[in-house]
């Protein structure tokens, strides 16, 4: 057996491992990633404690928009597209429509989409979000833990009525 390499192998070893690290270093830190990890991270805040979290969404999200969507599993391109008032193309690169593991979060600036979140059911569940969306000063949320035990956020505004 010869485990000799050529030139050629040896740089693509050389080369290989790093460049590996550095995509995914790349990828790990795209603002969407880094979007949900700081959404997961204010949820998590809530699983064991009883105190109350509110999260204003604005204070997450570290860039400029003016209107915020929350669309659940399943929900179809043309109705996201509805909702928001605009033809977005990447709605049906989303996966929604065939997904119940994540809800789609969409942040809007001048009626175009600057960025927008696949975000897991598992660390919190979006719902009793009205179809209009919400502005910055309005997207303020309670965590509350449902008996199932997964985190939910509720407007403000419906979490003070309870």
């Amino acid at each position: 057996m010869n485990f000799s390499r050529s030139p050629i192998q040896k740089l693509n070893i050389f080369l290989g491992g790093p460049l590996v690290g550095l995509i995914i270093v790349t990828a790990c830190s795209s603002p969407r990633v880094a979007l949900r990890e700081r959404l997961i991270s204010a949820l998590e805040q809530k699983r064991g404690n009883d105190h109350q979290v509110i999260v204003p969404l604005k204070q997450v999200t570290g860039f400029a928009w003016d209107k915020f969507y929350a669309f659940g599993p399943y929900t179809a391109a043309a109705q996201i597209n509805r909702q928001l008032g605009f033809d977005w193309p990447g709605a049906a690169n989303t996966g929604i429509e065939h997904q119940d593991q994540f809800d789609l979060l969409i942040f809007v600036k001048d009626d175009n989409v600057v960025e927008y979140v696949t975000y897991p059911r598992e660390h919190g569940d979006f719902y009793k979000l009205r179809k209009s969306g919400y502005a910055p000063d309005e997207a303020i949320f309670e965590i509350r833990l449902e008996d199932h035990g997964i985190p939910m956020l509720v407007p403000v505004e419906i979490a003070s009525r309870r």
